[in-house]
């Protein structure tokens, strides 16, 4: 099957592969790559993966300011509710992202308008949910946004995870 690039414009003379996106004030980046599957893929059509660093709660969207509690659907209504809203505004998050991909160059708006999410795009288990669509043939397509502020959070995280496994390594030295 031979893939009609021209639908996606992703020619490699036209696409942006950077731009930036604003959360909160704060300016990210937002970055494109893409593969193609082989032809023995199970993959049958074109996946978008959508990567942010922010949730919800992080941007008190829709007046979300916490992650509801975990639950077994169908378990407790008042929790389903919460699911319900709290998914849709990730949903919302991403839709802007991929908005802006379309400002910045990097998807054509023709594809953009036709995704379809998909909890189970990725893998029929649910691990990798993302955007399908037809036509387009069999590639991953990934939108990653990268805040100044979370790499620098986790930066930190990672120089007391370091500090506290040296502490204890040192401190069984000493026993």
């Amino acid at each position: 099957m031979k893939i009609d690039l021209s639908k996606l414009n992703f020619d490699s003379n036209t696409v942006m592969n950077k731009t930036t996106i604003q959360f909160n004030e704060e300016v990210c980046n937002l970055e494109f790559d893409r593969a193609y599957e082989h032809s023995s893929s199970k993959q049958k059509h074109t996946i978008l993966y959508v990567s942010n660093p922010y949730s919800p709660e992080d941007l008190n969207w829709n007046g979300i300011i916490e992650q509801p509690d975990h639950s077994v659907k169908g378990d407790d209504p008042t929790l389903d509710k919460a699911w319900r809203k709290y998914n849709k505004a990730e949903l919302e998050m991403q839709r802007i992202i991929i908005n802006r991909a379309v400002e910045g160059g990097m998807l054509d708006a023709k594809f953009a308008e036709n995704l379809k999410w998909s909890r189970k795009a990725g893998c029929s288990c649910g691990c990798s949910p993302g955007w399908r669509i037809r036509d387009y043939g069999k590639q991953s397509v990934w939108l990653t946004v990268t805040s100044p502020s979370k790499e620098q959070e986790k930066q930190l995280q990672k120089q007391r995870y370091a500090s506290e496994q040296e502490a204890k390594t040192l401190a069984s030295l000493v026993i």
